[in-house]
């Protein structure tokens, strides 16, 4: 400073002019300094922001869709903008005008990385009611035999969990339609004597379309989780949002 600032005085100190003149700056600085430093407060009632989210039509329906219902009664000037997310896609570094959330399951997360499970799901066999398989126990025989329906977002990729499960046991089944969203598979099923393996709470959800059966064989469940890059690993609304998730729609 080039100034001693404070000069003794009796059993304390005086400050000099120049202390004098620069104290009210100091003041003003510290406040700025504190507003920095201080941890951010988030009420969801008053923010106005924007959260984007990247999911597959699965979890959008079964995390974002229950969620959304809620949103304009609890943050109702948060705006949520979700993009399309398939397993190929690589969310490590997400990127700065990438998500800031990304909902899959826990096979896709990469290593290391900020992750909450929401729920654990499994499967079954869906058929539309009046299906001549919807009243039965479905042996191992019927459900290879079946024309099935599968969800994969790579049409020339007609094997998923349920073919690499057959092929344990020595067993394959036909696919004999591909589609590349689950959104319209119900109704699909409804309208054909196709039989599909769909997630179970995908397939509860469509029950006055579907009678939903036990499989005739074991499909381990899986679990869907809710990723995060470091970047908002402490941003206050980003951690009210999934605790918000947590709340709606994970397990109990």
């Amino acid at each position: 400073m080039g100034d001693p600032l404070f000069v003794r005085r009796g059993y304390g100190v005086d400050p000099t002019p120049k202390a004098e003149r620069i104290y009210p700056l100091v003041v003003k600085a510290m406040d700025s300094l504190a507003q920095i430093i201080e941890p951010d407060e988030f009420d969801p009632m008053t923010a106005k922001r924007s959260i984007r989210v990247a999911a597959a039509d699965y979890a959008i329906e079964t995390v974002m869709r229950p969620v959304i219902g809620k949103l304009s009664k609890v943050a109702p000037l948060l705006d949520i903008k979700i993009g399309a997310y398939r397993g190929s896609d690589e969310p490590a570094d997400f990127g700065a005008k990438a998500a800031d959330l990304v909902i899959t399951v826990r096979e896709f997360r990469p290593p290391n990385h900020n992750a909450l499970t929401l729920f654990q799901d499994g499967y079954v066999l869906a058929v539309r009611h009046g299906h001549p398989l919807a009243n039965s126990h479905v042996d191992l025989d019927q459900f290879c035999t079946a024309s099935h329906l599968l969800v994969s977002p790579n049409q020339d990729d007609t094997r998923g969990v349920t073919d690499l499960a057959l092929e344990k046991i020595g067993r394959v089944r036909r696919v004999s339609l591909v589609i590349p969203v689950f959104s319209i598979a119900s109704q699909i099923l409804a309208d054909t004597d196709l039989v599909a393996v769909l997630p179970t709470r995908l397939a509860k959800k469509n029950e006055h379309l579907l009678a939903c059966l036990d499989l005739p064989f074991e499909l381990a469940p899986f679990e869907i989780m809710v990723l995060w890059p470091e970047r908002v690993d402490y941003d206050p609304m980003n951690k009210w949002f999934r605790e918000l998730l947590r709340l709606y729609v994970g397990d109990r």
